[in-house]
């Protein structure tokens, strides 16, 4: 992934993760929550307390509290699924492809084609544990995105 900030563009090592929305209640939307890896340590030290947040406030993405009001695909972002990859293309760049592991392959999928969209969730609120993932649904932020595959 890089930044599609003004500045110089940033890698950043990004890892996906399905899941549903919202947890515990009847999916609503087929989600990803995306744990950026580098993003935190290369803002922090350019001085910014917390840069990723601040990149996905540049580039649209929403809080949780914006979210259900202004929900909204992103002009020009765009999800593909195949053979167990997906990819989010984001104007003049590429958001995430890569692997997409998933415990219910068939019931995402299935989730996703019915609504045409994923939910992508993104922040310093999203940390690995194991195999698995914790989300901290307040230090995160939200973008939907059209789904195909």
């Amino acid at each position: 992934m890089t930044t599609n900030t003004p500045g110089p563009q940033v890698a950043f090592e990004t890892h996906a993760h399905a899941c549903t929305f919202p947890a515990g209640g009847p999916p609503k939307a087929a989600a990803v929550a995306y744990e950026v890896r580098t993003a935190a340590t290369v803002f922090r030290a350019a001085g910014s307390p917390d840069g990723l947040d601040t990149t996905l406030a540049d580039l649209g993405w929403l809080t949780a509290a914006e979210l259900g009001s202004t929900a909204r695909p992103l002009p020009g972002w765009a999800a593909h699924h195949v053979a167990g990859r997906l990819a989010v293309t984001m104007p003049n760049g590429t958001w995430y492809t890569g692997p997409l592991p998933l415990d219910d392959t068939p019931e995402w999928l299935a989730l996703a084609r019915s609504r045409n969209f994923i939910l992508n969730v993104a922040g310093p609120g999203v940390m690995t544990a194991g195999h698995g993932f914790f989300m901290d649904a307040e230090r995160v932020r939200y973008t939907v995105t059209p789904f195909t595959g």
